[in-house]
């Protein structure tokens, strides 16, 4: 199969692999592997030289990280249909079938080697001397990194994403350890510990059992990032489900977003709507800023014969700053004549509420700290003014609260779910786990979110098949469409789509009976 006297590089790659000493690596990448897998996913050299693609017969060049090997062929090498165009499956094994390859349009040739491959690469031509197809890109590289990548596409068919081997594929989800959100945490993983003990009883997924790792949190703010970070790079995750991100958002998503993990059902109230922001990130369900254009279209019913005039009001802080600042320019698009943005130190409503009053504020979207808008309310009633005050249902707080007359029908908070949302089958289903698993009896809606969010990822593990990768399973997760998870309202996604619904339920509260009251059907932006 390889020339009788190999030189140079090349040959050492040949020579490695004729001794056997490949197999001897297959524990994990050697250097030059790891070189390999660089220039084979991002079209990168580790050496700082740029690697050239040469596009199309006039041979126009472009960088290789624009036009990278897993951009067509696939992290998995298999080759993904895009544009017309189907690329080969250029792992080893089918590379180097003895009976050589016969394509669609006719062209044959015979098995690959290491040489030949090497001369695919560089000149486009296969082992009979035949031209490819002119979307085969042609690179310029040096003879060490032209080494470097035959070496990991000799490896590229059992190099397995972190998390996943013959028979399992393990999940990870992260709570705090410790503070008011970590009892819901705790009845967040137990819930999905039970969803998967039943699927494992099922068959699991395509033979493989799917287990749950669980990183418990213990530090704030930086030493949480850490904590994440050892969890991670300990490589036993393929995906994650269910992560706490309070606090951290985007410090965590950018770990996340390094690292290639897919992640389902963030508990954030800041999810960014699209793939631009992070590719591998699904949200489950809007978060303020969704919930808030929901309010901004109900509440423009009730605007109709005046001006909106609008004030978002956040607690000063970076995220809730910048969920403002994204909240004010949909609503300037969607017909506010002002949209004033303020925010206010901890004691600091009293000179906030004079602000908005003078300038004639008459609808406020609070995104700030949970219960602080009870105190917006008293310090408006104290003042004699009545705007509407709109809010997420996460930032509502106590069930029972007290609030200034002066202000019935017109405090308005929206949902993103209800208690009415399961379907019977769902609920006989939850009720079959608590019989059969220890979960707690308390944080039910903090249950029903990472039980439907288990069921979104699982959805996208059957999608993507047992050729299991995490670009796979992305792909399994843009291909939903009106996913029913008998929980939610369904949930969908597309290539530039991360959050699974759109728009709330809205919600008022009745000052005089102390109890929230539906004031309708989902309400979409």
């Amino acid at each position: 199969m390889y020339p009788a006297r190999p030189t140079g590089l090349i040959g050492a790659v040949v020579l490695l692999w004729t001794m056997g000493l490949g197999t001897a690596l297959a524990a994990g990448l050697s250097p030059a592997e790891q070189r390999g897998k660089r220039i084979y996913l991002e079209g990168v050299s580790d050496s700082g030289e740029t690697i050239m693609a040469l596009v199309g017969r006039e041979a126009v060049p472009l960088p290789a990280s624009a036009l990278p090997c897993a951009g067509c062929h696939g992290r998995d090498g298999r080759g993904r249909p895009e544009g017309g165009v189907i690329p080969s499956d250029i792992t080893w094994a089918h590379l180097t079938k003895a009976y050589g390859h016969r394509h669609a349009f006719g062209r044959r040739h015979a098995a690959f080697d290491v040489e030949t491959v090497a001369r695919a690469v560089t000149t486009g031509v296969d082992p009979s001397g035949n031209a490819l197809d002119t979307a085969m890109p042609r690179f310029s590289l040096s003879q060490q990194d032209l080494s470097d990548l035959i070496a990991y596409l000799m490896r590229l068919q059992a190099d397995r994403d972190p998390g996943l081997t013959e028979d399992t594929v393990t999940l990870g989800t992260i709570i705090p350890a410790r503070g008011p959100a970590a009892p819901a945490g705790e009845a967040r993983q137990a819930v999905v510990k039970a969803y998967l003990a039943r699927l494992n009883a099922g068959g699991g997924l395509y033979g493989r059992r799917v287990r749950l790792a669980v990183l418990r949190t213990e530090g704030p703010g930086k030493q949480v990032i850490e904590e994440v970070e050892r969890f991670l790079d300990r490589g036993e995750v393929f995906a994650l489900t269910g992560v706490f991100m309070g606090g951290v958002e985007a410090e965590l998503a950018a770990v996340v977003r390094e690292r290639g993990i897919p992640l389902v059902g963030a508990v954030t109230a800041w999810p960014p709507g699209d793939a631009s922001a992070n590719p591998t990130i699904f949200h489950l369900l809007p978060g303020a800023v969704g919930q808030g254009l929901a309010l901004a279209r109900f509440l423009a019913d009730r605007l109709r014969d005046g001006a909106r005039r609008g004030a978002i009001v956040s607690r000063a802080g970076e995220t809730r700053a910048a969920g403002a600042t994204r909240l004010a320019g949909e609503l300037g698009r969607r017909g506010w004549s002002s949209v004033a943005i303020e925010t206010y130190e901890p004691g600091g409503l009293g000179p906030l509420v004079q602000r908005l009053r003078a300038r004639g504020v008459n609808g406020v979207f609070f995104l700030g700290a949970p219960g602080d808008w009870v105190g917006l309310l008293d310090e408006a009633r104290d003042r004699g003014w009545s705007p509407y005050v709109v809010l997420p249902g996460a930032l509502a707080g106590r069930t029972h609260l007290e609030l200034p007359r002066s202000f019935h029908e017109r405090v308005f908070m929206a949902f993103p779910t209800l208690p009415s949302d399961p379907n019977p089958e769902a609920v006989r289903e939850y009720q079959a786990l608590a019989r059969d698993h220890p979960l707690p009896k308390q944080d039910l809606l903090a249950q029903v979110s990472a039980l439907a969010a288990a069921k979104v990822l699982v959805e996208g593990l059957k999608r993507a098949g047992r050729a299991l990768a995490r670009e796979r399973l992305v792909a399994g997760l843009e291909g939903l469409h009106g996913f029913q998870t008998g929980l939610t309202p369904p949930v969908s996604y597309g290539p530039n789509r991360r959050i699974g619904t759109s728009g709330a339920y809205v919600v008022s509260y009745d000052t005089e009976h102390k109890a929230f009251v539906p004031r309708g059907e989902w309400v979409v932006p």
